[in-house]
């Protein structure tokens, strides 16, 4: 019982210790306040931005009409099938409707 009481002990010990070692380490080293913090986030981030801003290949400006005008033909085709789609299914149901009720 003796030994075991004086290992508890030096356990207990070492954990104080290890507690105080870490708590004078923390106070050693202060980290900057928030806003010193963001300012070198939001400095980093813009960096990073401006980066990869130079490896982005852009389309010329016949590339861009062409694709634009792609793009909306097709916009513009699928809304007349979801609108003709729409229009069969509403005739369908009114006519299933006019015959039930």
């Amino acid at each position: 019982m003796a030994e075991e009481n004086v290992n508890l002990h030096a356990e207990e010990a070492e954990a104080t210790e290890s507690k105080a070692t870490k708590a004078e380490k923390i106070k050693g080293e202060k980290k900057p306040n928030f806003f010193v913090r963001f300012g070198r986030k939001i400095k980093k981030l813009c960096r990073d931005v401006v980066s990869e801003m130079k490896k982005v290949v852009w389309l010329s400006k016949s590339e861009t009409k062409k694709s634009s005008i792609l793009v909306i033909v097709t916009v513009i085709a699928i809304a007349a099938a979801i609108g003709v789609v729409d229009t069969v299914f509403s005739t369908i149901i009114n006519f299933i409707a006019g015959l039930i009720g």
